[in-house]
């Protein structure tokens, strides 16, 4: 696949097509499991995301991302956060963050996908409030799972910054709600 350059034929914006992109997802798994996704590709198919096909992409990464290694996952992280503000990023960039912090086999990447949306949340006053909401609700939905011991930081940190007056509470008293009721 390699000699015959068709990574290129598949992932180059200008020589592919809608239909083998969003069918690349078996390939894309190929490629993890056999530990060959390296950096060129990876860059080369993240490409695609400034083109019609980045919601293709953002699908294969979210189905994809229990396979994804750190590296991979991290790529992917700096590739949506690096460079945009918060404010910037899509519904779909948010949705591709949750997935892999649901998904996320390493505590270190886990601690940063959470601290991202948790950094959101903590400063609403600097965003606007869809935006908030939608970090709110990907929160909740990506520590769902967490046992109550795994919680019980987040509560403690939540209850904090609730009784500080110089803070937003509504944001933080939305995710609380949130989180009680899963």
């Amino acid at each position: 696949m390699h000699d015959q350059d068709v990574f290129n034929t598949i992932w180059d914006a200008r020589k592919t097509h809608a239909q083998l992109v969003q069918r690349s997802d078996e390939i894309f798994k190929l490629l993890l499991k056999e530990d060959k996704l390296d950096d060129k590709i990876m860059g080369l198919f993240w490409s695609l995301t400034k083109s019609d096909y980045q919601t293709a992409v953002f699908n294969i990464i979210s189905e994809c991302s229990y396979f994804l290694r750190l590296k991979h996952l991290e790529f992917f992280f700096n590739e949506i956060t690096g460079n945009v503000a918060p404010e910037k990023l899509s519904i779909a960039d948010f949705n591709c963050l949750c997935d892999m912090g649901k998904q996320a086999k390493t505590p270190e990447f886990l601690a940063k996908i959470v601290n991202f949306f948790w950094h959101i949340v903590m400063n609403s006053h600097q965003y606007k409030e869809d935006l908030v909401e939608n970090c709110v609700s990907k929160f909740a939905e990506m520590v769902k799972s967490w046992t109550l011991d795994k919680k019980k930081g987040i509560f403690v940190n939540l209850v904090q910054h609730f009784t500080n007056n110089e803070l937003a509470a509504l944001p933080v008293l939305r995710l609380f709600t949130k989180m009680i009721s899963d």
